[in-house]
């Protein structure tokens, strides 16, 4: 209980120095025991003060060389520290000193321990007691403790610790040099064995059971885990070796780096391991059982060896190379590493071989996989890759599944004791590598992408199914099950045999068969490609049925020599024969699509080919003679060489294509061809040759080439056949088209050729019952040589269209009964711009509508009907018909009209290039019309409506040829018009020219006096008998009569030029005047003159003829016979004048018989008079003889006689 103080100097022990209970050594300089010299605390309650650096100046050290016992088991225990409790002593143990804690006993209060004593016994802390310490440094020597050492422990050199069982490291434990531990505890008990982190970083071998609260760190040497044990924050190996040979928990994950990491047998490692995640190449030796995930990265390996297994997914993300021989919960590839299969290696879950990685089996090895397929090249990216092998004897129980860039290789003997793959072998969508074969396959075989190689002789001991991607045979393969590409491609290479009951191609795929098939193939009903190709110059074949029923699918053959098929039946998809021949050992058929290439043939061992499908001829046709029948029913067919039988073309949907110059028939003998349904096609550029051709009611027909028949045969039209521009028909006999027949001509730049007399022989004419249809800018001839003729009858239509044309038709006879006024309803129809060009067109029924050209001389008869608008005949027009036509346009030739119900009506502004020659009927002009020639009306009528003008450059005839022509002019006339014989002239509107009327012919002119134009702009000669010509109107020339009859002037009339009255009557009726002011009106001796009461004309009358006046008169000079009742101006007499009306001045040198009034009379002839004279008489000579009561109301001087 003495505290001894010191100065700063050292206190040196040499001898044996006991510290009890209480007791105080408190030093400022340092403590050195010697290595003869011992130091014993016996502790109590109170505690033991050792404090060599008591002024706390950092100098004060405590050496030992000898030996420090801390003994008695009192709860004071020692401090190195001083009073105020720090803790900063350094207590260095060297030489061979010794420190022995005793059990229960504590020593403490050191900074830094340095402990290099080599002695055995260096350090000991016994059982329940405590050393401690910020930092225990050991480099040699022992350590050895059942206690607690309390700080963290750095073992260097060739230091040791040797903790037993109930010690602790209350810190860290690390080892360095050479160093070691040997921990040895009880796990899951109250003591944890190291509380801080386990380094292992010496190149010694330590040892460990218990519990480490830390991280334990294997960074060289050794540590074995040699009991049970718990390591609560991880395991990481990142060099040397950690090897578990007794259970083992880990908490966190167990990482191993660049180091190994081995689980002995029979030992269990209860963690996730992952090998080299931190870039290192550490490796996994499992004997044992980890308990949890393995996961070997970068370059790390494992080596699961036999009766070793991990209970979680074995991931090999390395590019290492591995073992197998164990098992795993799941197996995972995922880097470009090898796990090779040395043993019975089993995974009780799924296994995938992905990331460029490759699982191999060794020979006589096998891998298990009972939980799910293996896997290869699978990913959640569907970007994987790998590689799956198994060498002879080796085999892999259960499925293989391969998918994007994996693959598969199989190398085994086939027919051993060895089944290579017991499960079945899917290739499956996503795959995209090529996997290989040589062996059995125990299960199914499905290829749903890729390539499936067999490269050995195999056997497919359950099915196969092709679904997509390959599968090449290129060494014999039999298949027990059934066998189906069901999508994907088949390839049997040269020398190779695929045997099989049955290979069904069922979808997207071809088979490729450069070698045999040894049984029947069956092409189904999918809605995919399949190709069948035989190689170039490899004999090979079928030996049994080829049934395809693929609508898609395609067969090809393309051997140089001889393919043979069994028996071929096409119901549906493609067959072609592309080069040498196709041999067809039974009868066959195609009811899809068959084609024979130019160079090849078909060789059918019967006579019997039916084609309901499309057929595609190039090449030959084997064992058909002409004498046989190809039929064409419903199907599709293509021509392009020579097919020598009789065509017949049947069913609904049937199609022939001609795509090259094709001939039916045989050398200059033709074949028939009847395309009763379906379609024709004559491709640009080709031609089809035949003998007879018949297109039926129904059937269609579309020519972008050329026809040619080789005979005198007919072309019969019943059906829709559309000619395109740059095509021809050049038949020998005829050409017909029925009454269901319609032709549609589009043409263009080049035009098309419809000739029925191609050789020119003067027998070809065309025949249409039904409808022709020319549409576009170019030309249709019909007959290149001008010579045929061509029939339009039955109810039949032509119609042109557009701006096209058709040329060199001789003769065109039109029968049809069409009479609509549009294209398609009207016997012939052009439209504006369009051409019809023909020598003669004879028309006797129907209606001909024209906005064209019809270029030709145009005959109307029967019942034909003519509708021209703004059209053009380029030749004459005679109508005959008893159907009214109409005229809007130019006819450059004579037009002739004859038949008592004709009727013409122009009801457009016309032009007439020659002569217009109306025997009988009408012709209305009700639109501005001209007429180069003479326009004749016979016995016919002729009206210009209100509003029209009739050019009528060469002047109007009517009656010309003694008919009793009408002429009525509503409108105008301009030109002179000429009436004889019975005809007759109304003028309701204006001649502008002359009006003559002959013989009996007459004229009516009715206007409106004064209103320009005058009804006559001409002048108006009345030369023939009729008493029928009547005036009320204007007439700018003269009016003169010289034939013997009358003119009755009935309304207002007003006559320019002279009115002069040569012979016949001249006749003014009531209520009418005659305006003759500008040169009067002269009656010639024989003529006679009248006007009727309330009559007049204004303007002097000149008469020499005989005249009677009951109106109103001008003054009258007369050397005739006058007899005046009315009233008139002066009169001057020569001749004979009877008054009984009233006159104005009279001068008379005749005889005049006044019985009404005069004004002044002058007198030198004969006078009578009982009426008045209201101004003088005066006469110079003759005489006066009142023969009544008469009275001169002027100057009564008689000079002269009496």
């Amino acid at each position: 209980g003495v505290a001894i103080v010191g100065t700063s100097n050292t206190t040196t022990i040499n001898g044996a120095a006991i510290y009890n209970d209480g007791d105080t050594l408190d030093d400022n300089g340092g403590i050195d025991i010697g290595a003869t010299g011992s130091v014993t605390f016996n502790t109590g309650a109170t505690g033991i003060r050792f404090n060599a650096d008591d002024d706390e100046n950092n100098t004060g050290t405590i050496t030992n060389d000898g030996s420090i016992t801390v003994t008695g088991g009192g709860a004071g225990g020692v401090s190195v520290a001083n009073d105020d409790g720090a803790g900063d002593d350094n207590l260095t143990n060297q030489g061979t000193g010794t420190i022995d804690v005793q059990a229960n006993n504590t020593l403490n209060g050191i900074d830094t321990l340095t402990n290099s004593s080599t002695s055995a016994t260096a350090i000991q802390v016994g059982s329940g007691a405590t050393l401690g310490f910020a930092t225990l440094n050991s480099s040699a020597g022992t350590v050895t403790s059942a206690g607690t050492l309390d700080g963290n422990v750095a073992l260097s050199g060739a230091g040791t610790l040797v903790q037993n069982a109930g010690g602790s490291v209350d810190g860290t434990l690390s080892t360095a040099g050479s160093a070691t531990f040997d921990i040895n505890g009880t796990t899951g008990d109250a003591t944890t064995e190291v509380t801080g982190t386990v380094s292992q970083g010496s190149t010694g071998s330590s040892t460990f059971a218990g519990d480490a609260g830390g991280l334990v760190t294997v960074s060289a040497g050794t540590l074995t885990v040699d009991g049970a044990s718990a390591f609560n924050d991880g395991l990481s190996v990142t060099g040397g070796a950690a090897v578990v040979d007794a259970d083992l928990s880990v908490t966190g994950n167990t990482l191993v780096d660049t180091g190994s990491l081995t689980v002995n047998a029979g030992d269990t490692l209860t963690s996730p391991v992952r090998a080299g995640s931190l870039g290192g190449g550490g490796s996994v030796t499992v004997n044992g059982v980890i308990d949890g995930a393995l996961d070997v990265e970068n370059t790390s390996t494992f080596d699961i060896n036999a009766g070793g297994s991990v209970t979680g997914t074995a991931t090999h993300a390395s590019t290492g190379t591995s073992t197998l021989a164990g098992t795993v919960g799941n197996l995972n590839i995922t880097a470009a590493g090898t796990v090779q299969v040395d043993g019975a290696a089993v995974s009780n879950g799924l296994s995938f071989v992905d990331g460029g990685g490759t699982l191999a089996v060794q020979a006589g090895a096998s891998y298990t996989a009972t939980g799910g397929p293996v896997n290869v090249g699978f990913d959640a990216g569907n970007t994987g890759s790998g590689t799956l092998s198994v060498a002879d004897t080796g085999s892999v129980i259960g499925n293989i599944f391969v998918h994007n860039a994996g693959t598969v290789d199989i190398n085994g003997t086939s027919g051993d004791a060895t089944t290579e793959v017991t499960g079945a072998l899917v290739l499956f969508a996503t795959a995209t590598g090529n996997s290989t074969v040589a062996g059995d396959i125990g299960g199914a075989v499905t290829v749903n992408a890729g390539t499936l190689t067999v490269d050995g002789v195999s056997e497919f001991q359950s099915s196969l199914d092709v679904n997509a991607g390959s599968l090449v045979v290129s060494a014999d393969l039999g298949v027990t099950g059934a066998a189906e590409a069901s999508g994907g491609d088949v390839t049997v290479d040269a020398g190779a045999t695929l045997t099989t009951a049955t290979l069904t191609m069922s979808g997207d795929g071809a088979l490729t068969l450069n070698g045999d098939l040894d049984g029947d193939l069956n092409i189904t009903d999918t809605n995919n490609t399949v190709a069948v190709t035989h190689a170039l110059n490899t004999p090979g074949g079928v030996t049994g049925t080829v049934t395809q029923n693929n609508a898609n699918s395609t067969i090809t053959t393309g051997d140089a020599g001889n393919t043979q098929f069994g028996t071929l039946v096409n119901t549906l998809g493609t067959v072609t024969v592309n080069t040498g021949t196709l041999q067809l050992n039974n009868a066959s058929s195609n009811a899809g699509t068959m084609n024979v290439n130019s160079g090849t043939a078909v060789i059918l061992n019967t006579a019997d080919f039916t084609n309901t499908g499309t057929f595609d001829l190039n090449g030959q046709m084997g064992n058909v003679s002409l004498a046989d029948t190809f039929t064409n029913d419903g199907g599709v067919v293509t021509l392009a060489n020579n097919l020598a039988a009789q065509y017949v073309q049947t069913g609904a949907g049937a199609q022939t294509t001609i795509d090259g110059n094709t001939l039916v028939g045989t050398g200059t003998t033709g074949a028939t061809m009847a395309i009763n349904a379906g379609a024709l096609t004559i491709d640009a550029g080709q031609t089809l040759t035949y003998g007879a051709l018949t297109l039926a009611d129904g059937a269609t027909m579309t020519v972008n080439g050329s026809m040619a028949a080789l005979t005198d045969t007919t072309t019969n039209i019943n059906g829709a056949a559309t000619y395109n521009d740059g095509s021809a028909l050049n038949d020998n006999g005829s050409i017909n088209i029925g009454a269901t027949g319609s032709v549609t001509f589009n043409t263009g730049g080049t035009g098309i050729v419809f000739d029925a007399d191609q050789d020119n022989n003067a027998v070809g004419t065309i025949t249409s019952d039904g409808a022709i249809t020319v549409n576009g800018t170019g030309n249709v001839s019909f007959g290149t040589d001008g010579d045929d003729n061509f029939t339009n009858q039955g109810s039949a239509t032509v119609a042109l269209l557009n701006t096209s044309s058709v040329s060199d038709i001789d003769v065109l006879t039109n029968s049809s009964t069409a009479n609509g006024a549009t294209a398609g309803t009207t016997a012939i129809f052009l439209a504006s711009g369009t051409s019809l060009g023909f020598t003669t067109l004879d028309s006797s029924a129907g209606t001909i509508v024209s906005a064209g050209t019809l270029d030709g001389d145009v005959n109307l008869t029967g019942t034909a009907g003519l509708d021209l608008n703004d059209g053009t005949i380029t030749g004459t027009l005679d109508n005959q018909s008893g159907t009214a036509i109409t005229l809007d346009g130019t006819i450059t030739g004579a037009f002739t009209q004859q038949g008592a119900g004709t009727q013409t009506t122009v009801d457009g502004t016309s032009s007439f290039g020659s002569t217009v020659d109306v025997d009988s009927g009408t012709l209305t002009v009700d639109a501005d019309t001209t007429v180069t020639g003479a326009t004749t009306v016979d016995d016919a009528t002729l009206t210009v409506n209100a509003g029209d003008t009739l050019t009528a450059t060469g002047n109007v005839l009517a009656g010309g040829s003694g008919g009793a022509g009408t002429v009525v002019v509503d409108g105008t006339i301009d030109g002179d018009v000429t009436a004889q014989n019975t005809a007759t002239v109304t003028v309701n509107g204006s001649v502008d020219g002359n009006l003559q009327t002959q013989n009996t012919a007459s004229f009516d002119i009715n206007g409106t006096s004064g209103a320009a134009p005058a009804e006559v702009t001409g002048n108006v000669t009345q030369a023939g008998t009729s008493a029928l010509n009547t005036l009320a109107g204007d007439i700018a020339g003269f009016l003169q009569q010289t034939g013997a009859g009358t003119i009755t002037v009935d309304g207002d009339a007003i006559v320019t030029g002279l009115v002069n009255i040569d012979a016949g009557t001249l006749t003014v009726a009531g209520g009418a005047t005659l305006d003759a002011t500008g040169a009067g009106v002269d009656v010639a001796a024989g003529a006679f003159g009248n006007v009727n009461a309330t009559g007049e004309i204004d303007g002097s009358t000149t008469n020499a003829g005989t005249f009677q006046n009951d109106g109103t008169m001008d003054g009258v000079t007369n050397s005739g016979g006058f007899t005046n009742t009315g009233t008139t101006a002066g009169v001057t007499n020569s001749g004979t004048f009877t008054n009984n009306g009233g006159t104005g001045t009279v001068g008379n040198s005749g005889t005049f018989d006044n019985n009404g009034s005069t004004l002044a009379f002058s007198n030198t002839g004969t006078l009578t008079t009982s009426g008045t004279i209201t101004g003088d008489l005066d006469q110079t000579a003759g005489s006066t003889t009142a023969d009544g009561n008469a009275t001169v109301t002027g100057e009564l001087d008689i000079d002269a006689a009496r």
